[in-house]
């Protein structure tokens, strides 16, 4: 990208070709202005070919380090398994590429350490997926904290709501949990 000019396209790899990858990541970015996909990566290399004809993205690769040399990225968005994240966010930032991480960015918190430590090292950007954050009700909340209007922040709590239809018995009442899910 050219400090101060006109942006050129930014080069995203992705790294993993899972569902995440498939249902979040690349419908999005491929209609962004400016991004081109270059290349998919995954251990499952007819997974990963398959992904980047359907998306029409360019190559596809099998190793992390390949699509890190050969595609030339400028970024990488990591979806493999959460085991990976570490391994995967390190190389992409030694190479020179700014990462977007699904969550969670490490197994531990030493490994978020190591993640961060490398970002500072190699001065890449790094960014946990966390889609809730550019929801227009939390951008309001944060916009209520930064401006002062709520006080001082103490204590956080916040839950996971999913809406599930009930089982219904056959005379229309609740069915007991063991005999629901057979």
């Amino acid at each position: 990208m050219a400090g101060g000019g006109a942006v050129s396209n930014i080069r995203v790899g992705i790294v993993g070709a899972g569902a995440i990858a498939q249902i979040a990541h690349l419908p999005v970015l491929r209609k962004l202005k400016g991004v081109q996909v270059v290349g998919i990566c995954d251990n499952d290399g007819p997974k990963a070919r398959a992904l980047a004809a359907r998306f029409e993205t360019g190559a596809a690769y099998d190793d992390i380090e390949e699509l890190l040399e050969l595609a030339r990225v400028d970024a990488v968005v990591i979806c493999t398994p959460n085991h990976l994240h570490e391994a995967h966010a390190i190389s992409a930032m030694a190479a020179g590429a700014h990462v977007l991480v699904e969550r969670p960015l490490a197994l531990s918190g030493a490994g978020v350490a190591r993640i961060l430590k490398a970002a500072e090292r190699y001065k890449r950007t790094l960014l946990v997926a966390m889609n809730s954050r550019f929801r227009a009700d939390v951008q309001a909340v944060q916009g209520f904290l930064k401006g002062g209007e709520l006080g001082p922040l103490s204590t956080i709590r916040c839950g996971w709501q999913v809406f599930r239809t009930p089982h219904l018995t056959s005379a229309g009442g609740r069915a007991a949990p063991s005999r629901a899910a057979a």
